[in-house]
């Protein structure tokens, strides 16, 4: 087992309000827009859960055409194990994103819907972990 902090940057869009997140428990949501920086320390391995919620149709603003104008949402646009940064390829593809009311997740950074991610990291070794995604997502 390894102790290592994880390093999460969320970009917050506004449309009355933002919406509300938790990383494993922890709330992480900011007052307005903008970028959030957390920073958490973990036991290796661990399953990191972000919980998304405060969504609701209202907050999707379209115009007459249907284009979207304005919405709510959240992007985790950037995460890092240990000060080694999670590339952007390798980000997207171990976010499992479960809307709510849904059974199948996708992988996704980008989340416009109430719901759950997961992120597993399965190694204590984060390492020998990084190198195995890598490979596998490049095969």
């Amino acid at each position: 087992m390894l102790t290592t902090n994880i390093s999460f940057k969320l970009e917050f869009s506004e449309s009355n309000g933002v919406m509300s997140v938790s990383i494993n428990g922890t709330n992480v949501t900011p007052e307005s827009g903008g970028n959030v920086v957390f920073l958490q320390e973990v036991i290796l391995p661990s399953q990191i859960e972000i919980l998304l919620t405060g969504k609701s149709p209202d907050d999707t603003i379209l115009d007459e055409k249907g284009n979207i104008l304005t919405d709510k949402y959240v992007k985790l646009s950037n995460m890092s194990i240990g000060n080694v940064p999670i590339n952007k390829r390798l980000l997207f593809n171990i976010c499992e994103f479960t809307p709510d009311g849904e059974l199948e997740s996708i992988k996704d950074t980008f989340y416009a819907f109430n719901g759950k991610v997961l992120i597993n990291i399965n190694e204590d070794d984060f390492i020998k972990w990084h190198l195995k995604q890598d490979n596998k997502f490049t095969l």
